[in-house]
């Protein structure tokens, strides 16, 4: 039984690299339609800044973007419209 506890404590003694997957990687701020939105990817070092310009939704309080395990964006919304990749509004 000690030698179990030993090599339980070694185990997690060492650090394990892990490889994250790239789902939060784009974030994406802005408040209207005038000023059009920002889009930060942080796939790359240093992360990446580009405008989307007349964006077919407004970001007032709330946002979230969803990306696949590779980075890519999939999809984002404000709580009440979605829209894809494309900035094309899903129904």
């Amino acid at each position: 039984m000690k030698g179990f506890y030993t090599l339980y404590l070694l185990f997690f003694s060492f650090p394990v690299i892990l490889t994250a997957q790239k789902h939060d990687y784009n974030w994406l701020f802005g408040t209207d339609d005038n000023v059009g939105l920002i889009l930060v990817n942080f796939d790359q070092e240093p992360p990446s800044v580009s405008l989307i310009e007349n964006p077919p939704l407004e970001f007032d309080l709330t946002n979230a973007s969803i990306s696949d395990s590779t980075g890519n964006l999939l999809f984002y919304t404000n709580g009440i419209v979605v829209v894809n990749a494309q900035h094309q509004v899903m129904e």
